[in-house]
């Protein structure tokens, strides 16, 4: 079996279902080689330039399409909710999307007129389409994506690259494996499985250290977050390191401002992270052991519809209960009562996802590197799964660098 590069294999995406050699190649060197459109419940996309239908119905919540480029939804709602001077709880959307990418989702407010949205001005982010509703968006509350995907840097010439996309379009016919990709476990520093172990392990002080501290001398990260993390690693300096923490580490600010007020309080520190944050770690590490338990079935040939997203009320399979077996964690560690917001029942999963209408939309010369071709690639694919783990198919190699 073809090894995927060292960093998938750490989240436990261990192989691949096509054995063709991958066209190589990189993603998102423009934010707009990467476009990405939420498609609504009843089937309509939230169209980047067109005109969307939002099924407009008297009530107190606005609705309207948020495209946006440079942001996580996280950080949008963040941000929008003290543009408008209101609780971000009052904001609602179906799932989050990409930060690198030109995006469009839907999302909900309540209580606050189209005027006052008028008047928001943020940075790479419009509002449209906006019309009034009586429910708000909940997450989950989508069909799926459609994509737009740009693959630049492709040395190889056009016949080759036409050939092994084909190859491979006929090996993937049974089914693209339902991987949870890199930006689960995160691009720059894949950890958050890591620390969701520890959290189960109820080691709360290494779990929110390993947050702040590893991955520490990564290319993606600047030269002040290096210095940061290696502060809090060598000393624990605290409220030292709180002064050189860079202002776009949200999530390791909130941390060190509870343990300087808390002095030892980790376990206070985690729980003063929002939910929709501090769950996916939790979640990281349930897609870390479906992954291993994926790659374990495709290495050894066994044909399998669905596996566990192992929790406190979901039974593993044979390969998942081995697997919890040799790290020592139990289905029952996933209650977490010290942090019961954390508490994940588990589930189920597709392990093999079918793209819709996958279209190569072309060969050409790469304007942005010599010598060099890029393909245009869409496809639509249901909720809950990643268009990365179909490029990864065609691509084999680090597509995220």
């Amino acid at each position: 079996m073809m090894k995927p590069p060292e960093t998938e294999m750490k989240t436990g995406a261990r192989g691949y279902a096509s054995t063709t050699p991958g066209v190589g190649g990189r993603i998102k060197a423009l934010n707009s080689d990467f476009i990405v459109e939420e498609i609504l419940p009843w089937g309509g996309v939230c169209e980047i330039k067109g005109e969307t239908d939002l099924r407009e119905q008297p009530g107190k919540y606005l609705h309207m399409v948020c495209v946006k480029e440079n942001w996580t939804t996280n950080r949008l709602v963040g941000r929008l909710s003290k543009r408008l001077h209101i609780s971000r709880k009052r904001i609602g959307y179906a799932g989050v999307k990409d930060k690198r990418a030109v995006s469009s989702q839907r999302l909900s407010i309540y209580g606050v007129d189209g005027e006052a949205l008028a008047r928001v001005n943020l940075p790479q982010a419009t509002f449209k389409d906006v019309t009034v509703n009586n429910v708000p968006v909940k997450l989950g509350d989508l069909w799926g994506n459609r994509f737009k995907v740009t693959v630049r840097d492709v040395r190889l010439d056009e016949a080759s690259v036409g050939e092994r996309l084909q190859q491979t379009m006929g090996e993937l016919a049974a089914g693209v494996p339902n991987f949870f990709g890199i930006q689960r476990f995160g691009f720059q520093r894949p950890i958050t499985h890591i620390v969701g172990k520890k959290i189960l392990e109820k080691d709360f002080e290494g779990a929110v250290l390993c947050y702040l501290t590893a991955e520490l001398n990564n290319k993606y990260e600047s030269v002040e977050a290096a210095k940061f993390r290696s502060l809090v690693k060598e000393t624990k300096d605290f409220k030292g390191a709180l002064k050189l923490c860079p202002k776009n580490l949200g999530i390791e600010a909130s941390l060190l401002n509870h343990l300087v007020k808390s002095e030892g309080d980790y376990l206070g520190a985690l729980r003063s992270l929002p939910q929709t944050l501090s769950s996916f770690f939790i979640h990281g590490y349930q897609s870390y052991v479906f992954n291993l338990a994926l790659s374990y079935c495709i290495e050894k040939g066994y044909s399998v519809e669905r596996l566990p997203l192992v929790g406190y009320e979901t039974k593993p399979d044979d390969v998942s209960a081995r697997i919890l077996k040799q790290q020592n964690i139990k289905p029952e560690d996933f209650r977490v009562p010290e942090v019961r917001k954390l508490a994940s029942k588990g589930g189920v999963r597709d392990c093999f996802i079918y793209p819709g209408d996958f279209k190569v939309g072309g060969v050409s010369e790469d304007e942005l590197n010599r010598d060099s071709q890029k393909i245009t690639l869409s496809f639509k694919l249901s909720k809950g799964s990643y268009a990365t783990v179909v490029l990864r198919e065609y691509m084999k190699n680090r597509y995220w660098d």
